[in-house]
């Protein structure tokens, strides 16, 4: 299960960083999140880059 998975299901069990970032969490681009989306079937959209954008401010 992804990082951001486990936040959203269990956020007891997510460590954070002192300013509050995920703790190990992978960097990421946009460029690889396009391809990680093909990779699982999903085409991105403006809802999709929305939600993802948001996770990643939070």
């Amino acid at each position: 299960m992804s990082d951001i998975l486990k936040r959203i299901h269990s956020p007891a069990s997510v460590r954070n960083d002192p300013n509050g970032n995920l703790f190990g969490a992978i960097p990421w681009s946009e460029h690889e999140a396009i391809e990680r989306a093909v990779e699982i079937g999903i085409t991105m959209n403006d809802n999709q880059w929305d939600i993802v954008l948001f996770v990643r401010d939070y």
